[in-house]
């Protein structure tokens, strides 16, 4: 009776020629990405602080940092620095070039621009919103266009309504449409909106 083994390490990489390991660690660090904010639970209490810190959802490019000495230096130099968060407490090493930043709604925005610097906002070029009828729209780009200044594009998910209960800082972004988000940035203008998306559109800003 036979088994069958799948390898989950490759214990010879250091072994391979220097030029074909760097290939493949920035082959790795160049996958696209979406970066959300995690808010507390009671985060649409804005009277009050709570933990906040941004993630990925889906690939991570950032782990690849990790790995080694070597795959950290090439890290380096392609995402060319960490953002960092105002208080210090918080480093992220993101390629905004490759990444969605999803910012959510009005509440989720707010909670990102008070915790990251302003020089690293300046930086993000791809974000995605997740607005609703009674969303706070003159509030929302207004944030935008004094925070954000160097887009690429903006994806904008008109939801039809919010659960009942449920506030959009509660709820946490979901893999399909994070990868949803990165098609769009991927190709601007270029995919057809399935279905779940017909109130899906894109701005794609003037260089």
């Amino acid at each position: 009776m036979s088994s069958t083994t799948t390898e989950t390490s490759f214990p010879n990489f250091p072994k391979l020629p220097a030029e074909l390991r760097i290939q493949i660690w920035e082959e790795a660090l160049s996958e696209w990405s979406v970066w959300a904010p995690v808010l507390g639970l009671n985060a649409d209490d804005r009277t009050k602080r709570h933990p906040f810190y941004m993630t990925f959802v889906g690939a991570t490019p950032n782990r690849i940092g990790a790995v080694s000495a070597e795959a950290r230096e090439l890290m380096g130099n392609q995402f060319e620095h960490p953002i960092c968060s105002k208080d210090g407490t918080r480093v992220y090493w993101v390629d905004l070039e490759k990444t969605v930043v999803y910012l959510g709604d009005y509440c989720e925005l707010v909670a990102v621009v008070s915790h990251l610097r302003p020089d690293d906002l300046e930086r993000f070029r791809h974000v995605a919103l997740l607005l609703y009828e009674d969303s706070e729209y003159d509030k929302i780009f207004w944030f935008l266009s004094k925070s954000c200044l160097d887009l690429k594009t903006i994806t904008i998910q008109l939801a039809p309504g919010r659960e009942p209960g449920l506030s959009a800082s509660r709820r946490a972004l979901l893999p399909y449409r994070a990868e949803y988000f990165l098609s769009l940035a991927q190709n601007p203008r270029d995919d057809a909106i399935p279905e779940s998306f017909k109130r899906t559109f894109q701005l794609v800003c003037p260089d």
